[in-house]
């Protein structure tokens, strides 16, 4: 979000934009020298994304990258391969669901558990090439994310996408009594070691991943899906009503590959036990949110709009360069739209998972190009801030496009995204807003400034002008 000292007006004042680094009104005009201008209104419009956040991947972990970046949720594959690789007491069905309610914890053997959670290899489980070099335990990292008020997303899985662990597969799906208390049981033994023994503080559970793609482990059919929810729900409330009083878990499902009608049936069905409705989607977001948002509505017997989570998104292909960066800074502006809103979306991946599947930061800590304009689009919209509409005298025939809104703490966020080939020049007026005077910082995510700031503005009347380069996002902090 960068920007060069804006003025409003003059040759000289464009001479020390030059000086002060990177564009220039001058450059930033088209060839008619138009300016375009971009009037923040007092008429709020909501509220940003709740929560933005990213995919875990077994090449590194430091929650200092996510703190750096403004992400503020991880989800975290965590099913049955990864803690209990083996049946946990040898005996296929038992305990049972009578039994553990009955005898409570002590019913439960913690042993494996504790091995599971502390482990250093805490990507064992899953074929991570190359091998990280420095490995982390899954209690460390969940430990790490509270410590710093990151939510961690459990996806809970009996199979994983490697078919593993092949004991499981004999309750995928869990159709039997017996299959049933062993499911029950590990989500069960899942959120009592991790919020009542360790007081990890998790309350966010999904239900499976993509239990509509056969690749990523689920062994039934979409019936089989439903009444998956709904045991899965009944263990997670059990642990919550009498272990975690005045503690309130929120249901994740069914984080289907597409808009589809696992989702439309999903809510039809299990409309009291979803607390939020969760679907991956790489590419475009905006249409099959509002198809998402159309059926929370329609399939309301609860009578409760649930949130929508885009759990997965981004790139699974490794691209994550300069225009992928501008591209996805654009889905999170598609998120904030009015019919089609996202409240909560996490970026798959965070860290690299192979050689071919890498993500936003690399095994070495090195950070992909995109990366910068993630941090740069948090900083703005991430964490429920007064969203503000806008008017702008922006042609279709431009790429460009702009977004403001306001933190609790009053600073004023106002983002410009320039995706055609030439510099272009504009006006934010933030008079309405009550910023009539006084001193703004830009914020700049361009080949050549990766969220960096470039300069500093100053308001006249509540208006700044300045330029924004080509293929960039200049980001007005006010």
């Amino acid at each position: 979000m960068p920007k060069q000292k804006a003025v409003l007006g003059g040759l000289l004042a464009v001479a020390v934009l030059a000086l002060l680094g990177g564009t220039t009104a001058g450059p930033a005009r088209t060839a008619a020298g138009t300016t375009y201008t971009v009037t923040v209104s007092s008429t709020t419009d909501g509220t940003t994304e709740s929560t933005i956040g990213a995919n875990e991947g077994c090449a590194r972990f430091d929650v200092n990258d996510l703190v750096d970046a403004g992400f503020t949720n991880y989800r975290i594959y965590a099913g049955m391969s990864r803690l209990e690789p083996q049946d946990d007491d040898g005996v296929f069905g038992s305990p049972s669901i009578a039994q553990i309610e009955s005898g409570g914890p002590s019913t439960i053997d913690w042993t494996q558990w504790n091995t599971e959670f502390t482990r250093p290899d805490g990507y064992f489980w899953t074929g991570c090439s190359p091998t990280p070099s420095v490995q982390v335990s899954l209690q460390s990292m969940l430990s790490a994310l509270k410590a710093n008020n990151i939510k961690p997303i459990i996806v809970l899985r009996p199979v994983d996408n490697n078919g593993a662990p092949s004991w499981a597969s004999q309750l995928n799906p869990p159709t039997t009594a017996a299959a049933q208390n062993e499911w029950w049981e590990f989500v069960y033994a899942w959120v009592y070691y991790a919020d009542v023994t360790l007081g990890l503080g998790i309350d966010d559970w999904e239900v499976h991943n993509e239990p509509d793609n056969s690749s990523q482990g689920w062994g039934g059919t979409e019936q089989d899906y439903l009444n998956f929810t709904r045991l899965t729900a009944d263990a997670i409330h059990y642990v919550y009503s009498h272990y975690l009083p005045g503690r309130t878990p929120n249901v994740y499902a069914p984080v289907s590959t597409h808009a589809n009608n696992w989702i439309s049936d999903s809510l039809n069905a299990n409309d009291d036990v979803i607390d939020v409705v969760d679907w991956h989607r790489y590419g475009p977001p905006l249409a099959e949110a509002q198809e998402i948002q159309g059926w929370i509505t329609q399939y309301n017997a609860d009578g409760i709009h649930e949130p929508l989570m885009l759990s997965e998104w981004g790139s699974y292909r490794g691209s994550y360069g300069l225009n992928d960066g501008m591209n996805y800074a654009g889905y999170l502006l598609d998120h904030d739209t009015d019919g089609g809103r996202v409240n909560e979306s996490s970026v798959f991946p965070m860290y690299d998972w192979t050689s071919q599947m890498t993500g936003l930061v690399h095994g070495d800590g090195t950070r992909a190009v995109a990366y910068y304009a993630f941090r740069l689009m948090n900083r703005g919209i991430n964490g429920s801030k007064t969203q503000y509409a806008i008017s702008t005298n922006i042609p279709s025939t431009v790429s460009a496009r702009a977004f403001s809104a306001k933190d609790a703490a009053g600073t004023v966020w106002t983002e410009v995204l320039n995706s055609g080939a030439q510099n272009l020049t504009f006006t934010v007026d933030l008079s309405a807003l009550g910023k009539t005077t006084g001193t703004v910082t830009f914020h700049q995510y361009s080949s050549s400034q990766l969220d960096t700031v470039t300069g500093t503005g100053t308001l006249s009347g509540g208006k700044v002008t300045f330029t924004v380069p080509a293929h960039s996002i200049v980001q007005v902090q006010a």
